[in-house]
């Protein structure tokens, strides 16, 4: 956590050691740009030191000697209105938009909403992740063999055996693909809306970016500013829940079995819960049409507290903060990243044979409400960069894993992730945990504070009709999950494989 000292007021930036700082440059910009709410982010240059710090890509925060808590000033600011578009920091950072192994974001009440839309000269310098620049060549279509009904020779081509488009409605219906590829979903949205290359002039980002905030100031610029007046400009608009479509990846693949005996043994050991971060990388997944796997290559154990019934990250501690800074730091000298997070709810049944418990399943719950909450805080912090988003930003890569007891008392890993609209619930605080870990709770207005869009969601009843409700105050948490599938290679290749094994961390 660094801080900013500028002339449109003080600002608290969340990035990580590795970092580059041309994408310090963007996060300042950005946050420069959102609270003076001009069109385009102004041009300044950072100091550290009484040094002017150089918006490189090649370089990180870590080797620049930026550390938590340290106070960067702004020097030779110039708002948009009194310069171009974008100053040379201001550039360059946009430039690493997603040459940043995290893409971390800060959640506090002085980062930028993430529906704010990005000016188109900072949208060209977007980098996407090298997954989704490998996935947007690709051709994604779905090769079909000749078929009974073709009449034609092995060199033709009919309607019974045309490749299908990665998004088609039939083929996710006969394979039960419940959740299309993000590229498949992008490729459906830019054929649907007849999108224009990015770099044309009239180019329309395709995807959504939701937002649950009232627009300061109202775009209509015809009444006071909320809350002294409201209009349905500046309102946002209510919502439906329904399950996501797609998601941003499709599968979670642990290199080794190795990776999870050693995490499962503290509970064997101890019978309390355990936590870690899964470190690893993302490649495509060919069983899905354009599909992203998470391939773990390593765990990390935080800082924290253990008990046989719940678990605590030493969040406010110091030594958190520099131990996941290191862990970060190594992490990206190896060439892999956080992608996601694992987390044990074991309980042994007490019949001395080795099963515990199932206690989440349909009846009951998948993910908590407050674990859906911290899944949805820590998908914002490790955001997707996307030049197809109004804002810049789309979504998130990360996983959470649950280690629990299926129904048949043997121990398994279910993975998660939360939808784009929770994430965006959360981070516009309207969501908040409930005591039944199956209901989400959706906050009370506060006039002047707060103002909550109605929330509703469909369900069949016990007549088999769909019926509407409100979400006044909860609704069930499953309309803001997004299932995944995991499991193992055939033939393990780990990254590290060492025949000592590295001792756990924080044990």
């Amino acid at each position: 956590l660094v801080r900013i000292c500028s002339p449109t007021g003080q600002y608290r930036l969340e990035v990580a050691p590795d970092d580059s700082p041309a994408m310090l440059y963007l996060k300042a910009a950005s946050l420069m740009q959102s609270s003076s709410s001009s069109p385009s982010p102004p041009s300044f240059d950072l100091t550290m030191n009484k040094e002017v710090m150089v918006p490189s890509t090649t370089s990180t925060l870590a080797a620049q000697g930026l550390k938590h808590g340290d106070r960067l000033f702004v020097l030779n600011y110039k708002p948009a209105s009194a310069g171009p578009a974008a100053g040379a920091g201001a550039a360059a950072g946009a430039a690493a938009a997603a040459g940043s192994s995290n893409g971390a974001a800060s959640t506090s009440p002085d980062a930028p909403n993430d529906a704010e839309p990005i000016s188109s000269q900072a949208r060209a310098f977007i980098v996407e992740e090298p997954i989704d620049m490998q996935l947007e060549k690709a051709s994604g279509t779905i090769v079909r063999s000749r078929s009974r009904l073709c009449t034609h020779g092995t060199s033709g081509m009919c309607e019974h055996c045309v490749p299908l488009e990665p998004y088609d409605a039939a083929y996710q219906r006969e394979h039960k693909i419940k959740h299309i590829s993000y590229h498949a979903y992008l490729r459906q949205v830019r054929a649907r809306n007849r999108t224009l290359p990015p770099n044309h002039p009239r180019f329309l980002p395709p995807l959504d970016a939701p937002s649950f905030r009232v627009k300061v100031p109202c775009p209509s610029g015809a009444h006071p500013s909320y809350p002294a007046s409201i209009c349905t400009k500046c309102q946002p608009s209510a919502l439906t829940l329904q399950p996501q479509q797609f998601r941003m990846v499709d599968h979670v693949e642990f290199q080794t079995p190795a990776l999870i005996e050693p995490f499962l043994q503290f509970w064997r050991t101890t019978g309390a819960q355990r936590f870690a971060f899964l470190i690893g990388h993302y490649q495509p997944y060919e069983k899905v049409p354009l599909g992203i796997k998470a391939v773990v290559t390593a765990l990390y154990e935080p800082p924290q507290h253990n008990a046989h019934d719940t678990l605590q990250l030493l969040l406010d501690t110091d030594a958190y903060a520099k131990q996941m800074a290191d862990a970060e730091a190594t992490a990206a000298a190896f060439g892999v990243r956080i992608v996601g997070a694992v987390m044990t709810d074991l309980t042994d049944d007490g019949t001395g044979r080795g099963t515990v418990l199932c206690k989440r399943h349909a009846g009951s719950y998948f993910l908590s409400s407050a674990e859906i909450l911290w899944a949805a805080q820590q998908q914002q912090r490790y955001r997707t960069p996307s030049r197809w988003s109004p804002s810049g930003w789309f979504g998130s890569r990360f996983v959470t894993c649950i280690v629990s007891g299926n129904t048949e008392g043997a121990i398994d890993i279910q993975s998660y992730q939360v939808s784009n609209t929770a994430m965006q619930l959360a981070h516009d605080d309207i969501l908040d945990a409930s005591v039944d870990p199956a209901l989400m709770r959706v906050r009370p207005s506060i006039p002047g504070e707060r103002y909550v869009p109605e929330i509703t969601y469909q369900y069949t009843n016990e007549y088999q009709r769909s019926v509407q409700e409100r979400a006044n105050p909860t609704f069930p948490d499953d309309y803001l999950l997004v299932t995944l599938t995991h499991g193992f290679p055939q033939q393990p290749s780990p990254l590290f494989d060492s025949p000592l094994a590295f001792p756990p961390c924080n044990r």
